[in-house]
């Protein structure tokens, strides 16, 4: 799997505005400057799934480098984040952290089904439930991503929870923003918005994506919107689950 055209050119200018910035001249400095990224991200990462994973990683960092830069929301997320994880993803470690790196793609995810408490349950723990176990709940982090984001953020303890979860593209803004202000889901406005709407507002699905569901749930009318956009892919079952809920 190669990076995509675009988001090759995005990084590698990125990349070079951020080591022009740098005291000193790195190893990535020239590789930057002269190497095929694609080549660079071989050279790192031996496994095809390492590969895999780390390039659609990539690709979700700069698709979320570019929103914040374009809607100017640097108070609500901070692209340093952002960009710091890049440079991780492709500045040579010794070996130990580089496996310890690795072992973070490999961990399988949890997709067991969820078992929701209902809405006066799930109200009662808004103001003292933490953002991750949120996340977790609706299906969208295993346990062991926040794990591995509450490390991150011991190392670097400037980044909010949601920054680090950013820089490693295991959230998008919009999801993010959402989950911060979850207590407009306990609103009559959300209460009335049915599943698919509910899912755009938290950014989980684009309005094509839901049309096409639509369009399949005309011809297979035994299946629910929810069902079809797991069996697509879209979201885990326990995503479903959670925001049928409101």
């Amino acid at each position: 799997m190669k990076l995509s055209p675009f988001t090759h050119y995005y990084l590698r200018k990125l990349l070079s505005e951020r080591l022009a910035q740098a005291e000193t001249q790195t190893p990535l400095s020239a590789q930057v400057r002269d190497t095929n990224l694609n080549a660079v991200l071989d050279e790192l990462y031996r496994s095809e799934l390492s590969i895999s994973i780390v390039v659609k990683e990539l690709e979700n960092l700069v698709t979320n480098h570019q929103w914040i830069t374009t809607k100017h929301v640097h108070s609500q997320a901070n692209t340093s984040a952002i960009e710091d994880r890049i440079l991780q993803i492709f500045e040579p470690t010794p070996t130990a952290e580089r496996s310890q790196l690795e072992a973070t793609f490999e961990h399988p995810p949890d997709l067991e089904p969820a078992h929701s408490p209902p809405l006066q349950a799930l109200k009662a723990k808004l103001n003292r439930q933490p953002l991750g176990a949120w996340l977790v709940e609706a299906g969208l982090l295993t346990p062991y991503q926040v794990k591995v984001a509450l490390v991150d953020q011991q190392y670097e303890p400037r980044y909010r929870f949601g920054e680090v979860l950013l820089s490693r593209a295991w959230i998008k803004v919009t999801t993010l923003e959402f989950f911060l202000h979850l207590e407009r889901a306990f609103t009559p406005e959300f209460h009335r918005l049915k599943l698919g709407q509910r899912l755009q507002v938290a950014g989980l699905v684009g309005e094509t994506e839901i049309q096409a569901a639509i369009a399949q749930q005309q011809q297979q009318r035994q299946l629910r919107l929810g069902q079809i956009l797991c069996r697509q892919g879209l979201i885990q079952p326990k995503t479903a689950d959670f925001f049928a809920q409101f």
